[in-house]
């Protein structure tokens, strides 16, 4: 019974991340992207929110090795997905060499999320992001493949 319940949840979950998906690539198509892009840079959204909903869900998610630069997509990809307030234990990173070059460790302690967030906002701010960050986002995806 517990099996065939969980099984549910995730057709759920599956049906609900492709609505997403959906709702983010006809937002990015009318942006003026092509369907094939605009699917593309749409499950790309979908990827990081599955990262974003970890780390809120889970404080004490560390990320070894940041460039400090990168603590502002950090935020903006958290609050994308309804953070309000972040708490966070900046250091060196352990690595002498990494701090060498200036990385540093970032601990999540706490993520507050906002009262005002919804579902729309998130399909709003990442077929916004995904549109303003289309070159760097699929340069990056043309290294990785």
């Amino acid at each position: 019974m517990e099996y065939g319940a969980m099984a549910g949840e995730g057709r759920v979950m599956e049906r609900l991340q492709q609505v997403l998906a959906e709702s983010i690539a006809q937002q990015l198509e009318g942006y003026g992207h092509g369907h094939t892009e605009a699917q593309l840079l749409a499950a790309l959204a979908l990827e990081r929110l599955h990262t974003v909903l970890q780390v809120r869900d889970e404080p004490g998610t560390e990320f070894a090795r940041m460039q400090p630069g990168d603590l502002s997509t950090l935020w903006e990809e958290l609050r994308s997905a309804g953070a309000g307030r972040l708490l966070l234990d900046i250091r060196p990173a352990s690595d002498p060499q990494a701090a060498e070059r200036g990385d540093i460790a970032v601990n999540v302690v706490e993520v507050e999320r906002r009262e005002d967030w919804g579902a729309g906002d998130f399909i709003e701010d990442s077929a916004f992001e995904m549109h303003l960050r289309r070159e760097e986002l699929l340069a990056r995806l043309s290294r990785t493949n």
